[in-house]
């Protein structure tokens, strides 16, 4: 496995898996309930199944839990050399651009997101069955930002003030 993650869970074997610097400890379920599954914090050496997920984990009193659990992503993602770029690969989505006010270099929009040092406020609002949203997207440093509103896509009985 790459990287420093140190928590794993086999839907095969049913165990919490902790790798250490060049060993794995197993950790057999207590509570195999649906949620929130307990195992024992008595670990044991142990070989790795090839079904890994990558785990959440917490230690409570005598047992861990895993808060959740989900398959690792062995290929790379496509690198987009703009956000408009990114964007537009966005098939299932092109409805933003009818609303798309405002796009200043979104090279440093896009460069700030992949930095987590974007700065983003949204808000949205629900009346007579017509959801309405804003956003702007602000890079942090300069100022370049991206602006958008839009009258949520939906029909009314899909929408609700939780919606838009």
């Amino acid at each position: 496995m790459e990287g420093d993650w140190p928590w794993f869970f086999s839907p095969s074997t049913n165990k919490l898996y902790r790798k250490g610097n060049d060993t794995w400890e197993s950790f057999p379920v207590i509570n195999n309930r649906n949620h929130l599954p307990s195992f024992s914090i008595i670990g044991e050496g142990d070989t790795v199944p090839e079904d890994l997920h990558q785990a959440t984990v917490y230690r409570k009193g005598n047992s861990f839990i895993c808060s959740g659990h989900g398959t690792i992503q062995h290929e790379a993602l496509e690198q987009y050399s703009t956000f408009a770029a990114y964007l537009n690969r966005q098939q299932y989505d092109q409805w933003y651009f009818e609303y798309m006010l405002h796009i200043d270099n979104s090279l440093n929009i896009a460069i700030a997101i992949q930095n987590q040092t974007a700065i983003a406020v949204s808000d949205g609002s629900y009346k007579q069955a017509v959801g309405t949203a804003a956003v702007i997207i602000h890079d942090g440093h300069t100022s370049c930002n991206l602006q958008s509103t839009v009258v949520t896509p939906g029909r009314d009985v899909d929408h609700s003030s939780y919606r838009s």
